[in-house]
């Protein structure tokens, strides 16, 4: 018994060398019922205890301690993260819905180029000054767990909103990666995969907690490009993929306050040459919009003389959403809009803008009726775009010149005729803004738009 009641004493680190030494099974049993005793959490947590109050720091090494152990951890992702700026969002959203038809406009116009029977696909802006990587490269330094979701996204063609499944599995994926890993996915040179991303992070709960752990620099610097991707959701539209970093960027709470008003107003008013402002045009026409929504009056001007069509389109709906007695209030009015609409050369703002009109009328038998200021205009502009949203006329004629305007310059003149230097330079500013205008709107696809590569 002697040898039999030390085994039975406290157990050393090896069970099994106890039972190497213990002659019969009973006395195995009994050992090992013992043994699973003194291991078991109760028994060995006063011990661990004292271990780890050992191991410990204390004082001034114990509060370095606990800051390193809080800078290791994520931040908690409250529901207020998770949310993000909800009403910015909202506003890119509805200025980006606004531009619907200059965005099927685009599609259409790229796809009339397009060889014989070539598919639109997405295309990469690889004169973006920004830190591309292979995508290839940019799965190997991400180090996923399970890289086939995200590469298959990556060779996608389209960004999917009808696939509930795919969203869900990518959500799955996603959510599990460090915010270095997805700035490396962010990187890849797959604008499918970067749209999905940045979808992702615009638009879901564990998107939002992602997001607050970016660098808002990073979000920033990649407005600055003009790949696209091809979308399928109602409509099939190809979108620049700075639509959706907008997007991620107005939901982002990141930064001081008037952080996003001053990005927006970098993004609408600074020219648009590549060394400074590399954004697309239909995006710079979003980010006006979300400026006027947001109460801000910088772009107003400016973005009604803009020599792109969305961009001027973009202002004047979003100047008829204006509150009641703001301060441009009377610019979104309805004679304002109609007579922006008239004079306007492009006939899609015309058409646009009488459209918004009328969806705010009463209709008779589904037919549109004009109200107020619209019903009064006698100019043949307007009554053919009326003609047309009512089911009438030729929708692929084009419509009647807008009549002469009076150029603002000239017509402060406070009596007589324009001095000469006055009426060239007017006719100068109209020159150039009618040819920045026609480069702008043939705004030429980039190489790779085609399955075949053809542009």
């Amino acid at each position: 018994m002697q040898r039999r009641a030390s085994l039975l004493s406290y157990p050393p680190a090896a069970p099994d060398e106890i039972f190497l030494s213990v002659p019969d099974e009973t006395a195995k049993t009994s050992v090992r019922r013992r043994i699973s005793a003194s291991y078991s959490a109760p028994a060995l947590a006063p011990s661990l205890a004292l271990f780890a109050a050992l191991l410990m720091p204390t004082g001034a090494g114990a509060a370095e301690h606990a800051a390193h152990e809080a800078s290791q951890r994520p931040p908690r992702c409250t529901r207020a993260i998770a949310l993000g700026n909800e009403t910015a969002l909202r506003v890119h959203n509805r200025s980006r819905d606004d531009l619907r038809e200059f965005y099927w406009a685009y599609t259409a116009r790229l796809q009339e180029r397009a060889p014989a029977g070539a598919v639109l696909g997405p295309a990469h802006d690889r004169h973006a000054a920004l830190p591309w990587l292979a995508h290839a490269d940019s799965l190997a330094q991400a180090r996923l767990e399970d890289e086939a979701p995200i590469a298959e996204v990556a060779r996608a063609r389209v960004v999917d909103l009808l696939n509930p499944d795919l969203l869900r599995a990518l959500d799955r994926q996603l959510k599990r990666l460090t915010p270095e890993q997805l700035t490396l996915l962010l990187r890849a040179n797959a604008p499918t995969l970067r749209a999905h991303v940045w979808l992702w992070l615009a638009t879901t709960r564990a998107g939002g907690c992602a997001l607050a752990s970016l660098e808002l620099d990073f979000i920033e610097d990649a407005l600055a490009e003009r790949s696209l991707v091809v979308e399928h959701g109602e409509e099939v539209l190809l979108r620049p993929v700075a639509d959706y970093v907008l997007a991620a960027r107005a939901r982002a709470v990141a930064g001081p306050p008037g952080s996003l008003d001053a990005l927006l107003e970098r993004l609408a008013l600074t020219p648009s040459d590549a060394s400074s402002n590399r954004v697309h045009p239909l995006t710079r026409a979003t980010a006006h919009a979300m400026l006027i929504r947001r109460g801000q009056l910088a772009s107003v001007e400016p973005g009604l003389a803009h020599p792109y069509p969305a961009v001027r389109a973009a202002v004047a709906l979003a100047l008829m959403d204006a509150a009641p007695g703001s301060e441009h209030e009377q610019l979104g009015a309805p004679p304002a809009i109609v007579e922006l609409a008239a004079h306007d050369p492009s006939d899609r703002v015309t058409e646009t803008l009488v459209g918004r009109l009328l969806a705010d009328s009463p209709a008779i038998d589904g037919v549109p009726q004009p109200q107020g200021a619209l019903a009064e205009s006698d100019d043949p502009r307007i009554l053919e775009t009326i003609a047309r949203w009512q089911g009438r006329g030729d929708p692929l004629a084009p419509l009647p010149k807008p009549r002469p305007r009076t150029p603002p310059a000239v017509a402060a003149q406070a009596s007589g005729d324009p001095s000469p230097t006055t009426t060239e330079a007017a006719t100068e500013a109209a020159t150039e803004a009618a040819t920045e205008a026609k480069k702008l709107a043939e705004d030429e696809p980039l190489p790779g738009i085609f399955d075949n590569g053809a542009s």
